[in-house]
């Protein structure tokens, strides 16, 4: 699951996530108001699921065409970067869960 967090953002803006190949994913979106009450700001969260398949895929599209560190999304109308090693952190982690629930 992704998470993301922005402040003063209309909801609306906050879906769908945009993938390098133009693939479109729905989320789910909340907001609140921050604890200041004069002077607060609406913060609005929103979480996309995403599969291992796809981020597997995401890392390896943007290997082959960028050649960077950072693979680009797009959440509603932010451009955002995700760093390439924390994705495969995150992959690598799935992986040795899965092999050690394979053993048991």
């Amino acid at each position: 699951v992704l998470y993301t967090r922005f402040r003063n953002h209309s909801i609306t803006e906050h879906n769908p996530l945009l993938l390098p190949d133009g693939t479109r994913i729905e989320g789910k979106v909340s907001y609140k108001r921050d604890n200041n009450h004069f002077f607060g700001n609406w913060i609005n969260y929103s979480s996309f699921v995403l599969s291992k398949s796809l981020l597997e895929k995401m890392i390896k599209e943007e290997e082959a065409s960028y050649k960077n560190n950072e693979v680009k999304i797009k959440v509603g109308l932010e451009d955002l970067s995700l760093k390439k090693y924390k994705i495969l952190d995150f992959l690598v982690m799935v992986e040795s869960i899965e092999s050690k629930d394979y053993k048991n």
